[in-house]
């Protein structure tokens, strides 16, 4: 095989997990009713913190979360243990649609170095 045919097939497979990974991640937009996008996940005082933007449904204290990849694979989950809301970072019992805030969550399973990369959270169903 010469390196222009190796490349090829190398493109298609690439195509094909590009694909794969699309169809993941509408998926979740689609069946998902409560979906956010993380804007940044940093660990501050021993607790996990999430900012996020809030897009569909909302997130509520004591409840379980799910934190996905840029590929839409699970990574993590994680128990809320307090929802600010807006930059003046008003406490909440639960997230709003539409609005910016910040969770905070306790690490239930997942890798440290995955859950910082994490770009969408969803109520864990």
């Amino acid at each position: 095989m010469n390196i222009s045919g190796f490349l090829n097939r190398f493109k298609v497979k690439e195509s094909s997990d590009y694909k794969e990974d699309q169809e993941r991640i509408m998926n979740l937009h689609k069946e998902k009713e409560v979906f956010s996008y993380v804007e940044e996940i940093y660990q501050e005082e021993g607790q996990y913190v999430v900012k996020a933007i809030f897009v569909r449904g909302c997130h509520k204290h004591g409840e379980e979360i799910a934190l996905y990849n840029c590929h839409g694979k699970l990574v993590g989950t994680g128990w809320i243990q307090g929802i600010s809301m807006g930059e003046q970072e008003d406490k909440s019992e639960q997230s709003e649609a539409g609005e910016k805030g910040t969770i905070y969550f306790e690490l239930i399973e997942g890798d440290i170095k995955d859950i910082f990369l994490a770009q969408y959270i969803s109520k864990n169903d």
